[in-house]
């Protein structure tokens, strides 16, 4: 828009254009804008498409982000800012408003009548080049011509020269001197140094990606902490590439083991929620049974849905495992399923597959005798939340990794060395970091247990003393 501003007449525009050719190195942009003057301040030309040409250190003109997804030479950038532009600045002078149209379309013919010649020329010698090549190649080593004008044929032959290629070369010497030591270097993303890759372990641990300002953008967990930090630059996928040209440092943990690796993980993107992690950022649902005494003074058993990890009597994922446990606790203590919420609106329990009640429905069974079963149906479930410790791989030869859970809660990790003598549970406590429990955590460590059982497992008695008979219960 043409205005008046300290006594003079500028045009006045906001631009925001990105992937503009050459722009992070040019020493002139033009630009083209529709020009509109509602004040009637032009005093030759007319509104309508006008190029201006800036330098590029025109005030609040700002020539930024450099754009390269192909990881290629060739300049691409952001061209940003609100401009005053003064009229001599336009290409041709004041009288040249509104004949921006017209000029972008000479220089643009102009352009192609160049370019498209030279292209198409140096198509032509290009495929002559290499047409020519590859026959004589394939003359010189004795590959047939037979059948070769399909893909399939080109393949086979190319096959073939590489076999008589390394028959050749049969120590490979001459294939390694093609071979770039540190082609891995060409994958990396423009801010990280080789050095920061080649000084990652390779043991299990979490790495955390981080920007220009330090912070961390995405949190990750491992069993090679170098090989996946490197997996993320080999992918092509949006997402991949994003991250890698906002990432400028990489710090790690070695935790040596994925259980303590996974552990980690679940606290970092708790703690610092990267942008660039999906996973574990919602608090998941979870199903625990829960006791209530109801009018009639009669203990009752429901399933209660929470996000968060809470004392309960048990815990699980889906509704069907908390409802397959209360139909195990029917059955074994001999409850009713309507007092357990497994029926509702009915006046005494008809349950299809639950037949032991023995009638505390239909007034055949006392509530103190009914309430003393579903006491022992809590206690059984109450067994299942034992203290135990999971021994794990540490970092080191002569170290070992534990994972705390009291009372069925995870309460935290540490290391020991392999000399050290543990009697009790307050041995640990030196060596502990506490942690917090949360839906994940308590999910990693159920989805362990599921995997592994109580073959790394310690269990601790009330008073803290290592057990020497492992009780076996059903994990939720």
């Amino acid at each position: 828009v043409l205005k008046i501003t300290n006594g003079k007449r500028v045009v006045e525009v906001e631009i925001n254009k990105r992937y503009i050719t050459l722009a992070p190195i040019a020493d002139l942009v033009g630009l083209a804008i529709r020009l509109e003057d509602p004040d009637k301040l032009l005093e030759n030309g007319e509104e309508g498409i006008t190029v201006f040409l800036l330098e590029k250190n025109h005030p609040n003109l700002k020539l930024e982000t450099y754009h390269n997804p192909l990881n290629i030479g060739f300049p691409n950038g952001t061209v940003k800012g609100k401009l005053e532009l003064d009229l001599e600045t336009i290409i041709g002078g004041e009288e040249n408003t509104g004949n921006g149209w017209k000029m972008l379309m000479e220089c643009l013919s102009a352009g192609r009548g160049i370019c498209l010649p030279a292209t198409a020329n140096a198509s032509a010698k290009t495929s002559t080049y290499g047409i020519f090549n590859y026959i004589k190649h394939r003359k010189q080593f004795n590959i047939p011509l037979i059948n070769r004008h399909r893909a399939e044929g080109d393949t086979d032959s190319t096959v073939l020269l590489f076999k008589k290629l390394l028959a050749l070369d049969v120590d490979f010497e001459l294939i390694k001197t093609f071979l770039h030591p540190r082609s891995r270097q060409a994958t990396l993303p423009p801010h990280l140094s080789e050095s920061q890759i080649e000084d990652l372990p390779e043991t299990p641990g979490i790495y955390l990606f981080k920007d220009k300002k330090q912070k961390v953008i995405y949190a990750g967990k491992a069993i090679n902490i170098k090989k996946r930090v490197i997996s993320h630059f080999y992918d092509k996928m949006s997402k991949e590439y994003h991250l890698g040209q906002e990432t400028f440092f990489i710090d790690y943990t070695a935790t040596g083991n994925e259980l303590i690796a996974l552990l980690l993980e679940a606290e970092s993107i708790k703690k610092y929620y990267p942008k660039f992690n999906s996973a574990q950022k919602r608090q998941g649902l979870v199903y625990q049974i829960i006791n209530y005494t109801n009018q009639r003074g009669i203990t009752q058993l429901a399933i209660g849905k929470t996000k968060k990890v809470q004392n309960s009597i048990g815990t699980f994922y889906n509704r069907s495992q908390a409802v397959e446990k209360l139909e195990q606790l029917c059955e074994d203590f001999n409850l009713c399923p309507k007092y357990c919420t497994l029926q509702s609106n009915v006046t005494k329990c008809s349950h299809y597959k639950l037949k032991n009640c023995e009638g505390i429905c239909d007034g055949l069974e006392t509530v103190q005798e009914y309430n003393l079963k579903v006491s022992d149906a809590i206690d059984s479930l109450t067994l299942e939340s034992e203290t135990y410790v999971i021994m794990e791989k540490g970092r080191h030869y002569n170290e070992e990794a534990f994972i705390l859970v009291k009372n069925g809660r995870y309460h935290g990790y540490g290391y020991i060395d392999t000399d050290v003598q543990i009697s009790g549970i307050e041995d640990f406590d030196p060596f502990l970091k506490i942690q917090e429990a949360t839906y994940h955590t308590h999910k990693i460590i159920n989805w362990y247990l599921r995997k592994y059982g109580q073959e790394k497992m310690e269990f601790l008695k009330s008073d803290g003393i290592i057990s020497e008979n492992y009780p076996v219960f059903e994990l939720s």
